[in-house]
This record gives C-alpha cells, sequence and structure tokens, in this order.
C-alpha cells in the first residue's frame, strides 16, 4: 500500500509520507526523533570585518514552520509592494533579509 501510494509522488512528498507512517509504526522513535531535532537547534549570527551581519540557522521542523510561515508572509507583503508600485528593484533574497530584520524590528 505505501510503496503503491508513494509511486505516484514526486520525492519530497514521499519523504512526508514516509515521515508520516514512520510515526504512526513508532511512535516512541519518532518522538526521540522530534526530541533529538529540538536539541539539534541552533543559530550563529556574528558580525563581518565590513560591519556586514552573517546570519546561520537550523530550527527543528515546528519552530521552522512558525518561523518560514510568518518571514514568506512579510516578504510577500515586501513583493506585493513592490508590484503595486511597479518597481520590483529587490532579489527574492534581499526581500527574505528585509522581512527577517522587519521581523526582528516588529519584536
Amino acid at each position: 500500500m505505501l510503496v503503491d501510494q508513494c509511486t505516484r509522488l514526486r520525492f519530497d512528498q514521499v519523504e512526508r509520507v514516509v515521515a508520516y507512517w514512520r510515526q504512526h509504526a513508532d511512535a516512541v522513535g519518532a518522538d526521540d526523533d522530534a526530541d533529538r531535532l529540538v536539541e539539534q537547534r541552533r543559530l550563529s549570527a556574528a558580525r563581518t570585518y565590513d560591519g556586514s551581519v552573517y546570519v546561520r540557522a537550523l530550527l527543528d521542523p515546528i519552530d521552522g514552520s512558525i518561523f518560514l510561515t510568518e518571514l514568506t508572509r512579510l516578504e510577500r507583503q515586501l513583493y506585493d509592494t513592490e508590484q503595486s508600485a511597479g518597481e520590483l528593484v529587490r532579489t527574492p533574497g534581499q526581500r527574505r533579509a528585509d522581512a527577517l530584520v522587519e521581523m526582528a524590528t516588529r519584536s
């Protein structure tokens, strides 16, 4: 049943389906995996030689989803504002960086 279902899916979809079935087949193991992912979370932020700030992070799936949802929402707002003004001047990466700063400013 699982293999048959997976033959019709993209790889990222197969990963989610297998994770779902694995969680139900081994709830204790899934809890251990979730705990491990939470324990592995980290963030580093450092000022570079020219004063810029380099940010790198790894979040567990739940906190990562919370983060990405808000980042994507703010990035979309910035895109919509630029598009309505007819001025798409920032790259997607620049809009994401600006959205991250907006998140920090609002907190």
